[in-house]
């Protein structure tokens, strides 16, 4: 176990960017905010542009929670998690092809260690550590966010304190980036598998080698049968996170009028914004977990039974 802990540790080292881009990421959002709100401060927008939409300070934190907190949640949750995901994928193409490259690997296969910890290592890194990374860096972002907020509304004259401090909307907001980071994680794990596998088993351009299969088993199945399962399986896949969203609360949210949002709660509508309970009734999640169980076990063979002498 004390070995598997210093592999995983190992890949932290040697690729930071696994946690770092995360955080990067948060920052710059952060820094977006802060220079939009003084271009909007420098333009007497707070002054003139409450009136022109038809908004009093009053009215201010009430829309926030009920609308803008948990569309800004949403945005920033998907913007972190898609600099992570590209971050992962990237990692796991590049991960088991360099130690071959470079020749790394008759090192690493010298020592006591077993392919199954090293793949599984690799594995746990991109799948886990990243979006751990992601979610600290959501929270941490949404909650900056929050604080800028109440000051925000506490300078124009109203109430920031609600905004800053309400335990239902603090936890709620963290339920759902928890729940969100669990099920992508589960619902993405073939695709990792495939890109391990492709990593072990590419000699050269494993970008091309993880596109190439299936975009030729698209293109066969149209030309064969007319058909176009196998795409609407991929599309199904790739596009996890709506499945998660499907019918749910915060759909309304974004497509509601400002004025339109009073029977729309905030605890309410960040409860429903991700239903991992959604995902967990979809027959694609489980084939999926197998299909990555298969996909790994096939990297494991391959580390170790190829001869890279």
């Amino acid at each position: 176990m004390n070995a598997f802990a210093y592999l995983v540790r190992r890949e932290t080292w040697e690729h930071k960017a696994l946690y770092r881009a995360p955080l990067i990421t948060a920052v710059v959002l952060i820094v977006v905010v802060l220079l939009a709100l003084l271009k909007a401060a420098a333009s007497g927008f707070f002054s003139s542009g409450l009136d022109h939409i038809g908004m009093s300070v009053d009215m201010l934190t009430p829309k926030y929670l009920q609308v803008v907190s948990p569309m800004m949640m949403a945005t920033m949750y998907g913007i972190i998690f898609t600099v992570g995901t590209f971050v992962a994928i990237f990692y796991l193409l590049d991960s088991l092809y360099a130690e071959r490259k470079n020749r790394s690997i008759l090192f690493w296969k010298s020592l006591p260690i077993s392919d199954t910890e090293t793949v599984l290592a690799k594995l746990l890194a991109a799948t886990v550590l990243v979006p751990i990374a992601a979610l600290v860096s959501v929270v941490a972002c949404w909650l900056i966010m929050q604080l800028i907020a109440a000051v925000t509304i506490g300078l124009l004259g109203g109430s920031g304190w609600p905004v800053l401090w309400q335990p239902g909307v603090l936890f709620n907001g963290i339920a759902v980036a928890v729940k969100g980071s669990a099920g992508l994680l589960l619902w993405y794990l073939p695709i990792a598998g495939w890109l391990l596998l492709v990593s072990v088993w590419a000699r050269r351009s494993v970008f091309i080698w993880a596109v190439a299969p299936p975009a030729i088993i698209v293109t066969v199945e149209h030309w064969l049968f007319d058909s176009e399962h196998f795409l609407n399986l991929l599309g199904t896949r790739l596009v996890g996170f709506n499945t998660m969203v499907r019918d749910s609360e915060v759909v309304r949210i974004f497509g509601a009028d400002m004025d339109d949002v009073s029977g729309i709660t905030m605890s309410e509508a960040m409860n429903q914004m991700i239903s991992f309970s959604k995902l967990l009734t979809e027959p694609g999640l489980y084939g999926g977990i197998l299909v990555a169980a298969a996909f790994v076990t096939g990297a494991i063979f391959l580390r170790r039974y190829r001869d890279e002498t």
